[in-house]
């Protein structure tokens, strides 16, 4: 176990992936911070391996999720091997949620949810060289796969509704 003094403000967002038999990946927890920063972890060491942050003259946003999803709207991927944004879009409200539908299939469907109620769902494997990834865009409040299948969607929607949804 560790413990590390991992941002100057609170964490909002934290995500992980590898470390388990099935998992291809190294362990890495990614955390976004209400600093601006984004911080890339291998869990046995005490520092990041990777620091993402605004520059000293550029406005902080707050970031909420950690696929890079910041309250202005923008979401970013970024590329940690090549240390650049392989792509980036902006939804136009606060990012509230990045997920990829299958934890350990290389970008499939993206779902970014919104503070405007919103739900995008991009399909990271069909990529126009000008409009970028197809998108779709609904009003609902979150969403999470479900583990282990591959189909299901669960929205959560206004008045505290839980619906299980399944896309193709």
């Amino acid at each position: 176990l560790v413990n590390v003094k991992a941002h100057r403000q609170i964490i909002n967002s934290i995500d992980g992936i590898g470390g388990s038999n099935d998992s291809p990946v190294t362990p890495s927890l990614v955390t976004g911070s209400k600093d601006g920063s984004v911080k890339v972890w291998d869990p046995r060491q005490t520092q990041p391996a990777v620091v993402m942050e605004p520059l000293p003259d550029e406005r902080r946003q707050d970031c909420w999720a950690v696929t890079f999803g910041c309250e202005n709207g923008d979401v970013k991927l970024f590329d940690i091997r090549n240390f650049k944004v392989s792509w980036e879009t902006c939804i136009k409200s606060g990012v509230c949620s990045i997920e990829f539908d299958q934890r350990y299939i290389y970008m499939n469907k993206l779902v970014v949810t919104s503070t405007a109620s919103q739900i995008d769902v991009f399909d990271m494997r069909t990529r126009h060289p000008e409009k970028g990834f197809a998108r779709l865009t609904t009003v609902w409040t979150g969403a999470s796969s479900t583990a282990g299948q591959r189909t299901p969607l669960q929205p959560r929607m206004e008045m505290g509704s839980l619906s299980i949804w399944k896309y193709c």
